[in-house]
């Protein structure tokens, strides 16, 4: 499965200092915002910043922008080595985003930047980092607890979670919480559960049960996982714990997240998991479950997620299934879905087939206007083939209206041929 938090040498004391723990939006926005975050855990600064950019110009409402521009700012820093400009999008950063929870860490970073910019005879930043400079305190406990880590021995393991069960402070505690989980001590793990299942502080829990994903190489801590699932009172953590078995290695979260696709309750819950199930999955009885999804789930809602799910399953494994929905689902509204996304997805003279099958064939008009859509849509330049044919020759007048019309959004010479051919065609007669 895809890992989204991959811990290198060169982050990992600043790691202390953030979340690592994305809250997922859409799925848009999941894929986007990973392919942006890997970059920066892989120190290729430019790349991530081009992501980034991408990123906050699709997404601009995105409850991630701000993580977005937080790491946009880190990344810079490390790609042009220009100190002052990193001091100054740190400052913006802090000016434009005064309630997300990157502030103290942006704080950080100015204090820092400040004082080496002070030594290398640029005294003005000593005076511009007085104001931020509340958050010393905490740099150094963090650092401390850093070195605590690097011990690595029992005592040290005692002190660290002494430390979260002794502070008020919930910014420390939370990136005690972080070193807690990368403590090779089986007092870490059953500290990590306590949190995960007891902590009064919602977001101190939720990153408990990431990191506890993070180990979930065994039953129990599956099955915890799974309990939060069904069992805890706060609907964004459940959907959280089921993001978290689908990031279990070796696809050992995979049974549980079918589990909660056929049989939970709530049809939120269901759609999460057929979502992430697609995600994940790399052969075809994981794509037969989630087609049954689609023929039995009651709730249009996930019954959609499924078909969604189904396309975005890597090397098509979902669209034989697809194709299959698009031509005999009994409900309408699912088969312009599938029949949106195997356009969306008609990289093959197979799936062309198949749409110009629905155009010439299907008995609803609503589905055979949907079709010359998804040709129009099509990746692929059979699909402007197969458009320029049903404009040409389809029996019923208003589909080749529909194909003339999709024509003329076409930029390609040969859909302007074929509708000048159309148009003296017309006039002979």
């Amino acid at each position: 499965m895809k890992h989204l938090v991959l811990i290198n040498t060169v982050l990992l004391l600043f790691i202390l200092h953030y979340k690592a723990i994305p809250q997922i939006a859409t799925a848009s926005d999941a894929e986007q915002y990973q392919k942006a975050y890997e970059k920066i855990l892989d120190e290729d600064w430019k790349t991530a910043i081009i992501n980034l950019e991408r990123f906050i110009a699709a997404f601009p409402k995105s409850e991630w922008k701000d993580d977005a521009m937080f790491w946009q700012c880190y990344a810079q820093s490390k790609s042009a080595g220009n100190l002052e400009q990193s001091f100054e999008c740190y400052q913006n950063f802090i000016k434009n985003y005064p309630k997300s929870k990157w502030v103290n860490d942006a704080k950080m970073h100015i204090i820092q930047t400040g004082k080496t910019l002070a030594k290398q005879g640029k005294p003005e930043y000593a005076a511009l980092i007085k104001p931020y400079e509340n958050n010393d305190d905490l740099d150094l406990k963090l650092t401390a607890l850093y070195a605590l880590q690097n011990m690595d021995d029992e005592k040290a393991a005692s002190m660290i979670i002494d430390l979260y069960n002794n502070s008020a402070d919930n910014r420390l505690r939370e990136k005690v919480l972080y070193v807690i989980s990368e403590l090779d001590d089986p007092r870490a793990k059953d500290k990590l559960i306590e949190i995960a299942t007891k902590e009064p502080d919602r977001n101190l829990r939720k990153n408990a049960i990431f990191w506890l994903g993070e180990q979930a190489t065994d039953k129990k801590t599956l099955d915890l996982l799974f309990k939060v699932v069904n069992t805890d009172p706060d609907p964004g953590l459940r959907k959280h714990a089921i993001f978290t078995l689908s990031e279990a290695e070796d696809d050992l979260g995979l049974p549980y997240l079918v589990e909660i696709a056929q049989k939970n309750a709530d049809a939120e819950l269901r759609a999460e998991a057929v979502f992430w199930l697609g995600e994940n999955a790399s052969d075809d009885e994981t794509m037969k479950i989630i087609y049954n999804v689609v023929a039995n789930d009651k709730d249009p809602r996930v019954r959609e997620k499924a078909i969604f799910a189904l396309s975005e399953a890597s090397d098509g494994l979902g669209m034989l299934y697809i194709a299959d929905i698009a031509q005999k689902n009994g409900d309408i509204d699912m088969r312009k879905k599938a029949i949106f996304w195997l356009g969306d997805n008609a990289n093959d003279a197979k799936a062309i087939e198949t749409l110009s099958k629905i155009c010439f064939n299907d008995a609803d008009s609503e589905i055979r206007k949907e079709a010359v859509f998804a040709l129009s849509n099509a990746p692929d330049e059979l699909g402007l083939v197969e458009l320029i044919k049903i404009a040409r020759s389809h029996p019923d007048n208003e589909i080749r209206k529909t194909a003339i019309f999709w024509l003329g959004e076409s930029s390609d010479p040969r859909a302007r041929d074929a509708l000048f051919e159309i148009i003296n065609s017309n006039q002979k007669q």
